[in-house]
């Protein structure tokens, strides 16, 4: 980042404000800003390791909700169709006697 440089990273950081906390790993993404005279700064964005993954695990959490209710609406309507032409095959047996 100091040479100009853009990419991802990752650091830890001790929280001093808790007590015995443990340290937070942060994801960090950096790129340079170029300025006049050939000047840049470097942007960076730091983001909590659990700040990341929440998006993902909440997006997990709803697929696999949506997934399993599909599976449970296509048993219960395969349950009902099988159903539905064994009875119909009965009757038309009971019909044909």
């Amino acid at each position: 980042m100091a040479q100009g440089g853009k990419g991802p990273g990752t650091f830890t950081i001790n929280d001093a404000r808790a007590e015995g906390g443990s340290p937070v790993r942060n994801h960090v993404v950096f790129m340079p800003i170029s300025l006049p005279g050939g000047n840049y700064w470097s942007l960076a964005v730091a983001t909590p390791e659990q700040q990341v993954l929440a998006n993902m695990t909440s997006f997990r959490n709803t697929w696999l909700l949506v997934t399993f209710t599909a599976m449970g609406v296509v048993l219960a309507l395969s349950f009902f169709l099988i159903r539905s032409r064994t009875l119909a095959s009965e009757k038309k047996k009971t019909a044909a006697d």
